[in-house]
């Protein structure tokens, strides 16, 4: 409905900026379309990574946070739009900082490493990760 009526949802009366214009991702050759989310958020959707994301839902996924754990996250100030800083601590009490979790669901990264280096299952507790976030370094993996 909202894409018909060219409105930006929950926010009513703000039109979207060019509806339905999708330009060419000169990188693949794929679709894109500028989306707004509101409060001056714009997020690039693009045909080719709907259809990645869509086929990796039947793939199974082993970064998931166990529901607990999601509930506490929820409970956070996110630090940037659906990405929480945090420290995890393990079932056999190491603690890792500068995990990245988006939408108190998944991890999306750990800070320093290529792949996250525990067993997403193993997370008992998480806090807020207030230390500041290292400097990019242009030879790191990501």
């Amino acid at each position: 409905m909202t894409l018909a009526k060219h409105e930006v949802p929950r926010q009513h009366g703000m039109h979207a900026g060019a509806p339905g214009y999708a330009r060419i991702d000169m990188s693949n050759g794929s679709f894109y379309w500028h989306v707004e989310l509101g409060d001056n958020d714009v997020t690039l959707l693009s045909r080719r990574g709907l259809a990645d994301a869509l086929r990796a839902l039947a793939k199974p996924n082993n970064r998931i946070l166990p529901p607990a754990i999601q509930e506490r996250v929820v409970g956070m100030e996110h630090q940037s739009y659906g990405v929480n800083r945090v420290i995890v601590v393990l079932d056999d009490g190491t603690e890792v900082p500068g995990v990245h979790v988006l939408w108190a669901t998944v991890v999306a990264r750990v800070e320093g490493h290529a792949d996250v280096p525990f067993d997403v299952a193993n997370v008992v507790e998480v806090r807020r990760d207030f230390t500041r976030e290292p400097e990019p370094d242009e030879y790191a993996p990501f």
